[in-house]
């Protein structure tokens, strides 16, 4: 599921894409918003990114994502594949932005509309703490998932942390701190055996003011 954006940004290339000086302020914070999100979910990469049509529809209707898609097909690539998610056999396409867009491309773009401005300021509610374990988890996995829920950001540095990332890592960054901060934690074991959780998630700077139950740093 994609994490719910602490800041809304978008490459400097959609401000100047003619479907968006066309369209209303309604219009234009839905790119924003899926620009965003496509931000978080690590479409930066270069290589194609799964993502349910299910998860953008907490921020626009199935209908309203197409048409928004349709309008940034210059700035945003689809691979037109279906495929499943393992995790939950989700039906899913992959995204990414083109070639032409860099992280050093990117702007804040804070959401103009009141139904923007809400969903800035009530994005918090949309995290329901709880941990998602997935995966062909062995004994020692299930040890470590227990174990998540100890681990806490040290909150008086991270502002300090943010503020020292790039707008891109930045944004990425905070909103893994946030949800982490949330209560809202995952942990999946690949059929490699490779491990993803929320807390291998986390920028490398932000895990560095992990703690251990509030009080002892790591």
């Amino acid at each position: 599921m994609l994490q719910v954006p602490t800041t809304f940004i978008c490459p400097k290339q959609l401000l100047e894409l003619p479907a968006y000086r066309q369209a209303n302020q309604c219009t234009r914070d839905k790119m924003i918003v899926v620009c965003t999100l496509l931000c978080v979910a690590r479409g930066l990469k270069g290589e194609f990114v799964q993502i349910p049509s299910g998860c953008f529809s907490r921020f626009l209707s199935l209908k309203g994502f197409r048409q928004i898609r349709e309008s940034l097909s210059s700035l945003i690539e689809c691979d037109g594949e279906f495929s499943y998610r393992r995790s939950n056999h989700r039906k899913a396409l992959g995204y990414r932005f083109a070639p032409q867009i860099s992280a050093a491309d990117f702007v804040p773009a804070p959401l103009q509309t009141k139904r923007g401005r809400k969903l800035s300021e009530h994005r918090g509610k949309q995290r329901a703490p709880k941990l998602l374990v997935s995966g062909n988890l062995l004994p020692v996995h299930e040890k470590l998932a227990t174990c998540l829920p100890m681990f806490t950001i040290d909150s008086s540095r991270l502002p300090e942390v943010l503020d020292s990332l790039p707008l891109v890592k930045q944004v990425i960054a905070h909103c893994n701190a946030e949800n982490c901060k949330a209560g809202c934690r995952f942990f999946s074991v690949a059929s490699t055996g490779r491990v993803y959780s929320s807390g291998s998630n986390l920028k490398t700077e932000v895990r560095e003011i992990l703690q251990v139950k509030g009080d002892q740093k790591l």
